[in-house]
């Protein structure tokens, strides 16, 4: 699917929701605070697989997403590599890399013993996903951007697997003044980054002190549910 840019339709509210990695139960608990309405937007940053214990339950409820609001969700790194292994084409990844950092829970979650027993909807639905968006004036990505770029000639390596590992790896604001809202750099310390031009919002949700962050874009709130579901105090 191609990346889209919706232009400025501020009605309702805009969240952004970070990496869930087969989290269903802190899923839950943020889209039952969110409560998603017809003409709110929701944009989900991509890699909703591996890693946890749940991708099937998470890839049955984004499915079920796309009737209640404006859904737009972005393709992860994960994503990527398992539809590179389901089309069968050559990556650096090999399957044996992919189960070991976090297809193996996948596989488990939905009882297969290869990728081509994963329900074709829920292949669909990866396929379905977007590069990036620009959405009421933010950009919306997995892992990263190229300053030197505009939006629409980013690589697909950088905007899925490029690292916000250092301030060395931090880039520059965009020339067109437009905020980045990123995930893919997992916080382990499970806060949000926010460097003003860019804000991440992969807080390791999948490790011992991470959460599930989701973010009201319009007023700068978040909120944040650990792997368990149970809800971050003080975090709204």
């Amino acid at each position: 699917m191609e990346p889209i840019d919706s232009g400025t339709l501020r009605q309702g509210r805009l969240f952004a929701i970070g990496d869930i990695h087969g989290n269903a139960a802190a899923l839950e608990t943020v889209l039952s605070i969110i409560r998603p309405k017809t003409n709110d937007k929701l944009i989900t940053l991509g890699d909703y697989i591996d890693r946890g214990p749940d991708t099937y339950a998470v890839v049955e409820r984004l499915l079920e997403l796309g009737s209640r609001c404006q859904f737009i969700p972005i393709m992860g790194n994960h994503e990527e590599v398992l539809l590179t292994i389901y089309a069968g084409r050559r990556m650096r990844i090999t399957y044996a890399d992919w189960l070991s950092f976090g297809g193996h829970e996948t596989m488990l979650s939905y009882h297969a013993q290869n990728v081509h027993q994963i329900p074709d909807s829920h292949i669909q639905f990866l396929r379905s996903t977007v590069s990036y968006c620009v959405v009421d004036g933010y950009f919306f990505t997995h892992a990263m951007y190229d300053p030197a770029l505009p939006f629409a000639r980013q690589l697909k390596s950088v905007l899925r697997w490029k690292r916000l590992d250092s301030m060395k790896s931090v880039p520059l604001p965009h020339p067109s003044g437009i905020k980045a809202i990123v995930g893919h750099s997992a916080q382990r310390n499970g806060r949000v980054v926010d460097l003003g031009h860019l804000i991440c919002l992969d807080t390791c949700c999948y490790g011992k002190n991470g959460f599930l962050t989701a973010m009201n874009v319009y007023t700068g709130e978040f909120i944040q549910a650990d792997a368990s579901g149970k809800l971050r105090e003080g975090a709204i």
